[in-house]
């Protein structure tokens, strides 16, 4: 659990388990449409990891899947963003693959329509570059205070950059609210796995599947970070969640902010198998701590 030294609610809930998406493939990431009770989950697709073959697809709250779409050519999917315009729910994704990585070197958004299928050249894409000499680019957006978070790497290592929302969109202002703060060099183990943001934290979540070196017995490895943007200190360093430890495979696989009544948390998500020999990967999702 992260400490209580930074308010953080210490019991999980369960919003679903193990509940199929459009492929068979593990899920990447996902974002919560809070406004209209939808989450939004990035799987990978057809094709090798280097083609960035993405599926995109919307649940409800419950997790019943209600449609996708097929994204080609963006990227690996380790997190995406959603921002609410109206009524309509607008992604925000990496774009344009570096086949050489599988990871997308640039930014794109647009609008949600189920079963519709886009390439990395669509016009139906808004793309953004906001970083010169990056080589890959992911986002994260925090709806409640308007901002989207840039994670980045270049040759000075991995950073996070926030904006202003309105101003990234529409007017393609690249001001950062805060300085970069640049992502430890102790984040390298165990695995990335995802990010997301509220107000002025960070959270982040690495680990690995079940397997060798870490058994299903053992509970996982999945850890937790978190880091004050506005300061860039760290303020827990990968604390050790077993939530879902009963879960075949559990992989963690992105981090998303849910309001529910006006209440924030920070949600988890897992890939995991209906079976200890399942093939299919399945998509579970806990609350898991409570932001301030």
């Amino acid at each position: 659990m992260f400490a209580n030294r930074s308010g953080l609610a210490a019991s999980p809930t369960l919003l679903f388990r193990n509940k199929p998406l459009t492929g068979s493939r593990a899920a990447q990431s996902f974002a919560f449409d809070n406004a209209h009770r939808r989450i939004y989950v990035a799987q990978r697709g057809s094709g090798a990891t280097s083609d960035g073959n993405l599926y995109l697809n919307q649940l409800d709250w419950s997790g019943k899947r209600l449609g996708h779409m097929t994204l080609k050519g963006f990227g690996h999917g380790v997190s995406i963003g959603l921002e609410v315009n109206g009524s309509t729910p607008y992604l925000w994704t990496e774009v344009d693959v570096d086949p050489k990585t599988g990871r997308g070197r640039h930014i794109a958004r647009f609008k949600y329509v189920a079963g519709r299928t886009l390439t990395s050249t669509s016009s139906a894409l808004r793309k953004f570059a906001p970083v010169p000499g990056a080589k890959a680019e992911t986002v994260s957006i925090d709806q409640t205070y308007k901002r989207i978070i840039l994670r980045y790497f270049n040759a000075t290592g991995t950073h996070y950059a926030t904006y202003d929302l309105t101003a990234f969109q529409k007017k393609h202002v690249f001001t950062k609210v805060y300085a970069d703060v640049k992502e430890p060099s102790w984040m390298k183990a165990p695995d990335f796995q995802g990010y997301t943001t509220y107000g002025r934290r960070l959270y982040m979540v690495q680990g690995t599947a079940y397997g060798t070196g870490n058994p299903r017995s053992g509970k996982g490895n999945t850890v937790l970070t978190s880091v004050n943007l506005a300061t860039g200190r760290v303020e827990q360093r990968q604390v050790r969640t077993t939530v879902g430890y009963s879960l075949y495979v559990r992989e963690p696989e992105g981090l998303a902010i849910q309001v529910v009544n006006g209440v924030p948390r920070v949600c988890i998500g897992f890939s995991s198998t209906a079976t200890a020999t399942g093939k299919t990967r399945l998509f579970t999702v806990y609350a898991k701590v409570r932001p301030v």
